[in-house]
C-alpha cells in the first residue's frame, strides 16, 4: 500500500504516513499532540464526548435528577481524565469547569452516591473528614447512626487508636475465639468512679485514661496536694 498523506489536527500541516498500520495517527509529532491536549477548547470537547447525560436517577437522592455518567477510564468507580497536564478525577474536572478551582483543603463529594457521576449539581466541596463520614461503608454508617451492623446500639468501646468498637460484638467474638477463657469485660468506669464514655476518654500511647482524672491530677499538682486529697476537697463542693 502506498504512503498516506494526512493533515495534523493541531498545526494543520500535512504529514506522510508510510505504513498502513499507522493510518489512525492524527498528529504529525508528539509536540503537536501535547499542545492539542492542553488546548482548553479541545480539553472540554474531549471531556464532554465521554459523558452520558441520560444516566439513571440515583436511589439515594432521587430529587437531584438523573446522573451524568462518565464513560471513559474508570478507577475504583471514579472517572479518570487527562486534562493535558496529568490525570484528574472526572468529577473534580467537572466541578472546576462549572464552579472554578476547588478550595484548598476541600474535595468534591458525590451527593448522589454514584462515583461515576460528573454532574456538577450532584457535587459539593467538603473536607476529607466530612466526605469520609458521609460514606456508605459499614463503619461510617455505624459512626453516624450509633448502631452497629448487627443492630446493637449505644454500647461502644473507644479503642486506643480512637476508633469505636461495639461492646456486644466484641464479647461475642471473644467467646467464639476463646472458648476456655472467661470474656474480658472492658472497664466502664475508672478507679475513682468516673464513666469512661467517649467524651471522657483521653487516648495516648499508654492506653485509655480518664479525662477528669488527668485534669484533676494537674490541678492537684498545682495546689501541692495529692489527687486523693484533691478529690476529698472537691467532692463536697460539687454536692452543694
Amino acid at each position: 500500500m502506498s504512503a498516506i498523506t494526512k493533515s495534523c489536527e493541531s498545526c494543520r500541516k500535512s504529514f506522510v504516513i508510510p505504513f498502513a498500520c499507522q493510518s489512525h495517527l492524527r498528529f504529525c509529532s508528539s509536540s503537536c499532540w501535547s499542545e492539542w491536549t492542553k488546548d482548553k477548547k479541545q480539553v472540554e470537547k474531549r471531556f464532554w464526548a465521554k459523558v452520558n447525560k441520560d444516566g439513571p436517577i440515583p436511589e439515594y437522592r432521587p430529587e437531584l435528577g438523573p446522573c451524568w455518567i462518565w464513560t471513559g477510564a474508570i478507577s475504583h468507580g471514579y472517572g479518570n481524565f487527562w486534562d493535558g497536564h496529568g490525570y484528574i478525577g472526572a468529577h473534580a474536572f467537572s466541578y472546576e469547569l462549572s464552579r472554578g478551582e476547588i478550595p484548598n483543603g476541600l474535595e468534591p463529594d458525590h451527593l448522589c452516591r454514584v462515583r461515576a457521576c460528573v454532574r456538577d449539581t450532584h457535587l459539593e466541596a467538603v473536607t476529607h473528614r466530612e466526605n469520609t463520614i458521609r460514606g456508605m461503608t459499614p463503619n461510617t454508617v455505624t459512626y453516624r447512626t450509633g448502631v452497629c451492623r448487627k443492630g446493637h446500639s449505644g454500647n461502644f468501646i473507644v479503642r486506643i487508636n480512637g476508633r469505636k468498637r461495639c461492646r456486644d460484638c466484641y464479647l461475642d467474638w471473644y467467646i467464639r475465639t476463646h472458648p476456655h477463657k472467661p470474656p474480658k469485660t472492658p472497664k466502664t468506669h475508672c478507679m475513682y468512679g468516673h464513666p469512661l464514655s467517649s467524651g471522657n476518654v483521653y487516648l495516648s500511647k499508654d492506653g485509655r485514661h480518664c479525662k477528669i482524672c488527668v485534669i484533676g491530677r494537674i490541678n492537684a499538682r498545682r495546689l501541692g496536694m495529692s489527687y486523693k486529697s484533691y478529690l476529698e476537697v472537691r467532692a463536697p463542693r460539687e454536692q452543694r
